[in-house]
């Protein structure tokens, strides 16, 4: 015959068995922030999003932070974007007293692999000392543009009230 356990013993075991649940199912990882964001192309090659605009899925992001005093990378970190062209950066430790910077790296669509030069990236502020409360950053959409220009430019822009088109083209 199997030996029955005491009641007692019973409830306790259990008790400790869901207050161990409840930690790790309510835990929050305090050392880390994540910035949220997107890559998008640009077939008007206009450096901004349009009606045109579709989302990259399996391009390349980069966050990286310096220090500001000797501009030495003290921090770096890359995500690839999802189906959605979404990607979600997981970023360790406070970073109050460094510049961080994303940067679009790879598109994962070679019809539109052309990096936007002139137009910096998205710089999140990756600290819990500034009143956010929530540990996710939004960045800006970041781009690559198509080698061509789409035929449908024209129209969108115009709709856009976006003039002179003509000297874009």
């Amino acid at each position: 015959m199997a030996k029955r356990m005491p009641v007692p013993a019973i409830v306790i075991a259990g008790a400790f068995a869901l207050s161990s649940l409840f930690a790790i199912a309510f835990a929050t990882p305090k050392d880390y922030l994540f910035v949220e964001g997107r890559i998008y192309c640009d077939p008007c090659r206009v450096m901004f999003e349009t009606k045109l605009s579709q989302n990259i899925a399996g391009s390349k992001v980069r966050l990286e932070c310096r220090n500001p005093v000797n501009d030495t990378v003290s921090y770096s970190i890359e995500a690839a974007t999802d189906k959605d062209g979404k990607y979600l950066l997981a970023v360790e430790g406070d970073h109050q007293d460094e510049i961080c910077e994303i940067k679009a790296v790879i598109s994962g669509n070679t019809e539109c692999s052309e990096i936007m030069t002139g137009v910096p990236g998205d710089r999140p502020v990756l600290t819990n000392n500034v009143g956010v409360v929530e540990p996710v950053r939004y960045a800006n959409p970041l781009g690559f543009m198509t080698k061509n220009v789409s035929p449908d430019c024209v129209k969108a822009l115009k709709e856009m009230d976006i003039v002179p088109v003509d000297v874009l083209f």
